[in-house]
């Protein structure tokens, strides 16, 4: 099961945190053709992927602060739905996580969605990401909590990057096996992100989830 750590972590490091979220509600309310919401993989479709039943959801309409970390240039892509990445210029934002339970899970799934009201505003947040993953590398990063406490540790693995693809893992150094495996996508005014952590290799869901929800958009 997915440890206490990995449980405040999952959610803070995906650009979503408690406080200014929603708990609950469902993937397929007030759907409007083309919008995010309609976009979104809802808990039925994502339990199918990932091959776990999902129960638990939170959600969160604009991106928050990214967490302060060890070293400091590792910050942005330790919080890849965050401010840092998607900045202030966007005009619609979702973000949603599901789990088993609230309390204790085997998976995490996170999608985020930002729409901008111009291709260059999306792509100027995939590129903050992007040259932020290449500034922090493999090195050990250490997540700070409230009290300069120590939340988590991580290190980042790097798989593909390309003009509209970003793709990477990042393995929890203080939780056996556990892993979030990331998948970025450019789509003209829309930057996409979906983080499956889980222990085990997630890639495929991940990259198939990211897949089918830039496809809908």
């Amino acid at each position: 099961m997915g440890q206490i750590v990995t449980r405040m972590i999952s959610l803070v490091l995906l650009g979503c945190v408690l406080v200014g979220c929603k708990v609950g509600g469902s993937a397929t309310d007030n759907l409007t053709p083309g919008s995010i919401d309609a976009a979104l993989i809802g808990l039925a479709d994502a339990s199918v992927e990932v091959g776990s039943t999902l129960m638990s959801r939170v959600d969160a309409t604009k991106p928050v602060a990214a967490q302060p970390t060890t070293p400091p240039e590792c910050g942005t892509g330790a919080s890849p739905a965050s401010e840092a990445v998607y900045g202030s210029e966007w005009t619609q934002f979702r973000l949603t996580t599901f789990q088993e339970s609230s309390s204790t899970w085997d998976h995490s799934l996170t999608q985020a969605v930002g729409r901008y009201a111009g291709p260059e505003q999306a792509r100027g947040a995939f590129l903050r990401l992007s040259d932020a993953l290449v500034a922090c590398g493999d090195r050990e990063t250490v997540v700070i909590g409230a009290g300069g406490v120590t939340d988590s540790k991580w290190r980042n693995h790097g798989d593909v990057t390309s003009g509209e693809v970003l793709r990477w893992n990042a393995e929890q150094l203080d939780a056996t096996t556990w892993r979030c495996f990331r998948e970025v996508r450019l789509k003209q005014a829309t930057l996409v992100q979906v983080a499956l952590c889980q222990s085990g290799n997630g890639q495929p869901a991940a990259a198939a989830i990211a897949d089918k929800l830039s496809s809908r958009l």
